[in-house]
C-alpha cells in the first residue's frame, strides 16, 4: 500500500520550495512590496495556505481515482474530471459532493480536458475525436463530431470568447485547433490548424483573447517544458521557458488559467508545485507547494482560492491567498485619512526569513521504526538445484523457529540456479541475537553443514522499506517479479521523489501488485529493490504492454530514468514454504 505522505528524500533541491507548516510559510515566502504585482497591490502572492482537500482515493461519490481536469460552473461549483473512475464530479462552492455521471474512458489514461461555456454547459475531451456536450445535471447533451476534426488525439480544451473552441491535439508534433461552432444545430462550420507545438497539453484563455499553451515533456527532457503564447492574429507571439526567473525550469507544465488580474498560474507535475506570472511574465514566483504530487488541471475560483487537480493523490487542493484581504484595508484606509495608499502599505509587510531547508521525505520515520529486511541470494551449483532446495524445504522448519521468514523463491526467468529469501528483524540488535542463537542451534548447524556444500555464491544486503509503502499481501497465488535499480549515486534526496512517482504511476494504473520497496542500508547502496506480484506470467506480459501505452507512466518514468544507472529483473517462482505465495 502506497502512503501518501512519503517521508525519504533528506536535502532535496526541491524541498526548498516546500514548507512544513501554513504559518511558517507566510513566514518564509511572502516576499517584499513589488508594485507589478497586480493582484494585491502590496507584495507577491502566497497561495500555499490549504484551505481545503476535496476527494480521496475511491470510486463512492466524493472520492476521485487519477483527476486530471477540473473548471468551474457560472454558479460556482467545482466540476473535476476523474480520469481513473471515467466519471465527473460536481462539488458545490463548500466542498459539498453534488454530482457524479459517466463520460466514458480515456483510450490512453489522463488524456483529455474539461471546462464550462457561459450557459453552463461542460465540453468534455477525452484523447478522441469526439468533444462531449453535458449539461450540468450529467445529461449527455450532444457529441461534437464531424469530418473536418481530422486530428485523432483532443486534449485540452478552452473557450474564446467568440464562442469558438481550442483544442490542443499530439498529430504531427502537436497543434492548437480553433473550432467554429454552430451552437444552435451543435455543428462543426471550420477549424483552424495553429502550428508549431512539441505535444501541447491545456489552454486558456485572457481577456485579450490571448491563449496559453503548456507544453509538457513526454518526449524527453526540455523538449517543450514551456508556455506558448498565441496572439490574437492566431501566431505563437511568445514563448515562457524551459527557464525562468533568475533558477527555475519548467519540468513537466501542465495546467494553466488566468485570474482576473491577467496573472497566469501554471502547475507542474515534475516540480510539484504551482507556479504565478504577472501578465506580462516579466515577474514569476513560486505560490504553491502544501504536499503536491503530479498537480495538473489548475482553476481560479472565488475569494481568491484557487483549486489543482492532485492526480497522485487522488485530490483536489484548495489553497488560499494570505494577502488577499489587505490591499481592501489599505485602500480604505487611505480613503478614509486622504493619504496616498503607499503611506500604510509598509504596515501590512511581513519579515523575510532565510529558507529553512525542510522536506517531507527525510530519513526520520525509516530509522524511527527499526524494521530491516535482510535480503539474501543464493547461486547454486549446476544440478543441484533441486537437492539443495529439497533439503532446504524439509528442514527450514528449523531456521524459522529463531525469525521470521518474509518470503523464499527461486528463479524462473531473468537467471537460473539462484534462490532468493528476505528475513524480517525488528532492528539490528533483534538480528544481531537471532544470529548467536541460530550458531548455537545444533541441529539446524548440521542440516546446514549438508546445504552449503550446494552452493556457489551467497550475497547479502540490509535493506529498508522505504517510508511510503507497507509490506503487501498477494490477493491469491501467483508469481514474483524482482526489479533491481542501481540508481546514480546521489542517494533519495537526489532521485528518491521522481522514482516514487513512477512506482506510484504503476500502482494506481494496477498493472501489478506492489509487495514491497527496499533501499539498501549495507551492501550496494543506491539500489532499491521492487517486489511485484503477478497472477502469471502472462498476464506480467499483458500489464506490462498496457504499461507501455500509458501516458501517465510514460511520462513518469522518462523523468525516472535519467537517475538511473542500471537495472535487472527476476521472475520468481515461491518455494512451498514461503509465507509470500
Amino acid at each position: 500500500m502506497v502512503n501518501p505522505d512519503p517521508s525519504w528524500l533528506a536535502g532535496s533541491p526541491r524541498a526548498l520550495l516546500r514548507a512544513p507548516s501554513p504559518t511558517t510559510c507566510c513566514l518564509l515566502d511572502l516576499h517584499e512590496f513589488n508594485t507589478k504585482w497586480r493582484l494585491s497591490g502590496i507584495q507577491r502572492i502566497y497561495y500555499n495556505t490549504l484551505e481545503r482537500e476535496l476527494g480521496g482515493f475511491g470510486s463512492l461519490p466524493g472520492k476521485l481515482i487519477w483527476p486530471t481536469s477540473l473548471t468551474t460552473t457560472p454558479e460556482g461549483d467545482l466540476v473535476v474530471k476523474d480520469s481513473g473512475t471515467g466519471h465527473i464530479q460536481v462539488f458545490s462552492p463548500d466542498g459539498q459532493p453534488k454530482q457524479r455521471f459517466p463520460y466514458g474512458f480515456e483510450p490512453i489514461k489522463g488524456l483529455g480536458d474539461i471546462t464550462c461555456m457561459k450557459n453552463g454547459v461542460l465540453l468534455v475531451t477525452n484523447g478522441t475525436k469526439i468533444i462531449q456536450l453535458f449539461s450540468k445535471d450529467g445529461e449527455l447533451i450532444h457529441e461534437l463530431k464531424s469530418p473536418k476534426i481530422n486530428w485523432p488525439h483532443s486534449y485540452g480544451i478552452a473557450v474564446l470568447k467568440s464562442n469558438n473552441i481550442a483544442v490542443s491535439d499530439w498529430n504531427n508534433g502537436g497543434k492548437v485547433n480553433i473550432i467554429g461552432v454552430d451552437w444552435r444545430m451543435n455543428a462543426v462550420l471550420k477549424t483552424h490548424a495553429i502550428e508549431g507545438f512539441h505535444r501541447p497539453v491545456r489552454v486558456a484563455v485572457n481577456k485579450e483573447e490571448e491563449m496559453l499553451v503548456t507544453e509538457g515533456q513526454l518526449f524527453g527532457r526540455f523538449q517543450g517544458c514551456c508556455i506558448k503564447v498565441i496572439d490574437r492574429q492566431r501566431s505563437v507571439s511568445k514563448t515562457i521557458g524551459p527557464q525562468y526567473g533568475n533558477k527555475f525550469t519548467f519540468e513537466n507544465p501542465s495546467g494553466v488559467c488566468v485570474d482576473n488580474h491577467g496573472n497566469v498560474l501554471v502547475s507542474d507535475e515534475a516540480q510539484n508545485c504551482i507556479v504565478m506570472f504577472n501578465p506580462d511574465s516579466s515577474l514569476c514566483a513560486v505560490v504553491a507547494t502544501h504536499g503536491l504530487q503530479g498537480p495538473s488541471g489548475i482553476s481560479v475560483l472565488e475569494q481568491g482560492l484557487v483549486a489543482v487537480a492532485d492526480c497522485y493523490n487522488h485530490s483536489v487542493k484548495i489553497f488560499r491567498r494570505i494577502a488577499a484581504n489587505l490591499a481592501g484595508q489599505i485602500e480604505s484606509r487611505a480613503a478614509a485619512t486622504g493619504q496616498k495608499p503607499q503611506r500604510f502599505r509598509r504596515e501590512y509587510s511581513f519579515p523575510t526569513l532565510p529558507r529553512v531547508l525542510c522536506s517531507p521525505f527525510g530519513t526520520g520515520p525509516r530509522q524511527d521504526t527499526g524494521t530491516i529486511f535482510e535480503l539474501r541470494t543464493y547461486d547454486i551449483k549446476p544440478a543441484k538445484t533441486k537437492e539443495c532446495m529439497e533439503l532446504i524445504n524439509r528442514d527450514i522448519h528449523l531456521r524459522l523457529a529463531h525469525s521470521e521468514l518474509t518470503g523464499f523463491w527461486t528463479a524462473e526467468l531473468g537467471s537460473m540456479n539462484t534462490a532468493f529469501h528476505i528475513w524480517k528483524y525488528d532492528n539490528f540488535a533483534h538480528r544481531a541475537a537471532v544470529r548467536k542463537a541460530i550458531a548455537s542451534d545444533q541441529k539446524w548447524q548440521e542440516k546446514l553443514s549438508a546445504i552449503l556444500p550446494l552452493l556457489k555464491k551467497m550475497d547479502m544486503e540490509i535493506a529498508y522499506l522505504v517510508p511510503w509503502c507497507e509490506l503487501g499481501t498477494p490477493p491469491k497465488e501467483g508469481v514474483y517479479e524482482l526489479i533491481t535499480y542501481q540508481q546514480k549515486p546521489g542517494g533519495p534526496a537526489l532521485w528518491g521523489q521522481s522514482f516514487k512517482v513512477a512506482i506510484d504511476a504503476h500502482v494506481r494504473a494496477s498493472y501489478a501488485k506492489l509487495i514491497g520497496v527496499f533501499h539498501t542500508e549495507y551492501g550496494l547502496l543506491n539500489t532499491v529493490r521492487v517486489l511485484w506480484w503477478h497472477e502469471s506470467p502472462d498476464s506480467r506480459a499483458a500489464g506490462r504492454h498496457r504499461a507501455h501505452e500509458d501516458a501517465q507512466v510514460v511520462a513518469a518514468v522518462r523523468e525516472s530514468v535519467q537517475f538511473l544507472a542500471s537495472q535487472r529483473n527476476m521472475l520468481l517462482i515461491p518455494a512451498p514454504f514461503s509465507p509470500l505465495k
